[in-house]
């Protein structure tokens, strides 16, 4: 447990800490499934059991194009606009190696937090463009959805090219999207 949170751009107190950046040493884009979705008391939050995993969806996929499975790290380095696109059941394994990292003092535990730069969609009456992938989110966009005179830059068409080869067609039914998991289409 802690006995504080906190982030800053500058230290609120003396107290000693260390700040140390991982890069991952691996990331792995694959699918995975559906944890199970457990409650620890009535009025819990919803938690999950990753342990009991189910590979049938629960919702019918979002068409659109999605990252293709494999080594993603490449598009992990930059807070830009290069994004791993994940699908329902999908899965980002990410192993760091921390041992060139300074042991913790005695009486201390290490704390890791994981720092994400990205959007969310999901198929909430209230979500814009909620029932597709597109339009992709940019960081120079005026509004989501794009607003007047915005447009995916030009820029981006070969990473989504490269990137983004696996495809959900509009249609997709639950055994369509079983089998699309596994093709990638050009």
């Amino acid at each position: 447990s802690w006995d504080r949170i906190a982030w800053s751009t500058r230290p609120a107190d003396g107290a000693a800490r260390i700040v140390a950046r991982l890069e991952p040493s691996t990331a792995e884009l694959r699918y995975r499934g559906f944890s199970a979705l457990v409650r620890r008391a009535p009025n819990a939050p919803h938690a999950f059991d990753y342990a009991r995993v189910a590979t049938d969806s629960p919702w019918l996929p979002f068409p659109g194009r999605y990252t293709r499975f494999g080594d993603v790290r490449e598009l992990l380095v930059d807070g830009d606009d290069r994004y791993v696109v994940m699908g329902a059941g999908d899965e980002l394994a990410l192993l760091f190696d921390a041992r060139e990292l300074p042991s913790p003092e005695p009486g201390f535990e290490r704390t890791v937090f994981l720092e994400s730069y990205g959007w969310d969609k999901d198929a909430d009456r209230n979500t814009g463009e909620g029932l597709q992938v597109g339009p992709l989110p940019y960081r120079g966009m005026s509004s989501y959805p794009y607003g007047p005179g915005d447009a995916y830059p030009a820029e981006l068409e070969a990473y989504v090219e490269e990137w983004l080869t696996r495809q959900v067609r509009p249609a997709a039914t639950l055994l369509t999207a079983k089998r699309d998991r596994t093709r990638t289409d050009p």
